[in-house]
């Protein structure tokens, strides 16, 4: 049942409550809205759009633990609204800006309210699908600069933000004393090797950060190097997001480094990275010595067989994978199916994501080895061979129709052939007739 609450169109609210979910309130006064989310419990707040007084924000973050303003564009001014009552608000935990188009002059109030705060755990200020949030450099410095006092935000979320070196240099630097931090999401920032360098420096000596993301950021494998040396010391990063940059073999080389003598990462997404046979070996070689990745996604590089075949060599010794994405579609049927072989080997089924025609059929057949531990068969012929009347016709007829066949033929004459398939098998039966009538 929707309840509707007919007030002015000053303030467009969509709230969930609890488990239960009302769509949309349209609240006309501030004692309306503290009507609607005077109810006990958490309150999860949702605005579409605010085209009223700024000040019903403050009021409404008294009573919230999640304001999700996602797209609803209010600018500077709302920004600023939020940014004084996050100085002191004793109950908000998540805050949702993205594509909120607050602007600089906007995150700076918000980054303000940060440095007070100590109750907010997530702050989101990625841009949304048809807005953005071009806070640049000089909005990065100002959340950086609230990082270094605050000591209660785990998650931030910078993607897309227009942050360039600088900010990346600034968010860095905080990282380095921040100890609060548990997940960065920096992608599509064009951060460049110099900016994913000051990424590094901070991971060498930062202890409470376990998920980064730099998709996307223009990395290239000098970069790439320096994440990797940071990560062969790094004892609590478990996830890194690489993806859609440029690595190459040689920024491969240097992961694969990283990850003989890393302890703590558990999910690294290199996908789309140009890693081509050498990176593939690179990381085959050391994913038989790593024992703590659990994920490992590769799509979108072309390994070629060597380095797939180094991947299927290193699946087949790892104990501790339980994820892995490649790209098989330039890799011949032999490699393919000594991966589907590795996959399936030692009792476990690996979760493995390709693209490749004949996965599938190849999967099927290593599953089919596992289990009856033997070669996969696809065709078989059985021939029925013995004296008149022995029950050659009525066995071959009860395989094919699975159930007790009336109504044979007395005799056999000469050779009759039939048809069947049984899990995926396809049986022929050649039912030869009694020696008697045959000759």
């Amino acid at each position: 049942t929707q309840k509707t609450y007919a007030f002015s169109p000053s303030l467009f609210l969509s709230a969930r409550m609890d488990t239960e979910f009302i769509p949309w309130i349209i609240v006309a006064s501030e004692d309306d809205l503290r009507n609607a989310l005077s109810r006990p419990g958490p309150r999860h707040l949702k605005c579409a759009s605010i085209s009223g007084p700024a000040r019903s924000l403050i009021i409404a973050l008294d009573q919230l633990t999640s304001l999700d303003l996602s797209l609803a564009y209010i600018k500077g001014e709302g920004a600023s609204a939020i940014g004084a009552a996050l100085e002191t608000n004793k109950t908000l935990a998540t805050l949702e800006l993205d594509g909120s188009n607050i602007g600089p002059e906007g995150v700076r109030a918000i980054a303000a309210g940060l440095a007070v705060n100590q109750v907010l755990k997530a702050l989101d200020l990625r841009p949304g699908t048809a807005f953005t949030n071009p806070i640049g450099d000089e909005g990065v410095r100002a959340i950086a600069a609230a990082l270094k006092t605050n000591t209660a935000l785990t998650f931030l979320n910078l993607a897309k933000t227009g942050a360039g070196l600088e900010g990346a240099r600034a968010i860095t630097a905080a990282l380095m004393t921040n100890a609060s931090l548990t997940t960065l999401n920096l992608s599509l920032n064009s951060l460049g090797d110099e900016g994913a360098k000051a990424v590094a420096k901070a991971l060498a000596t930062n202890a409470t950060l376990k998920t980064l993301e730099l998709s996307q950021c223009g990395l290239g494998d000098d970069g790439t190097r320096a994440i990797a040396v940071a990560l062969e010391t790094n004892k609590t990063l478990e996830e890194l997001n690489l993806s859609k940059n440029s690595l190459g073999d040689r920024g491969a080389q240097a992961v694969a480094t990283a990850l003989e003598k890393n302890v703590g990462l558990k999910v690294l997404n290199l996908s789309n990275n140009r890693i081509g046979e050498e990176g593939g070996r690179a990381i085959g070689m050391a994913m038989e010595k790593n024992s703590t990745l659990t994920h490992l996604d590769l799509f979108r590089n072309s390994l070629g067989d060597d380095g797939t075949r180094a991947l299927a060599s290193a699946i087949e010794k790892n104990s501790t994978l339980q994820e892995l994405r490649l790209q098989l579609s330039d890799v011949s049927r032999a490699i393919c199916k000594h991966v589907a072989v590795a996959v399936t080997g030692k009792g476990r089924d690996l979760e493995f994501i390709s693209d490749h025609s004949a996965w599938r059929e190849l999967l099927n057949e290593a599953r089919l080895a596992v289990r009856y531990g033997g070669v996969p068969v696809t065709r078989f012929p059985l021939f029925f061979c013995g004296f008149s009347g022995v029950g050659k016709t009525t066995l071959s007829y009860t395989l094919e129709n699975a159930s007790m066949p009336w109504n044979l033929p007395d005799h056999t004459h000469g050779m009759a052939t039939r048809p069947a398939t049984f899990n995926g098998c396809k049986f022929s039966f050649w039912d030869c007739a009694g020696q008697m009538e045959y000759y």
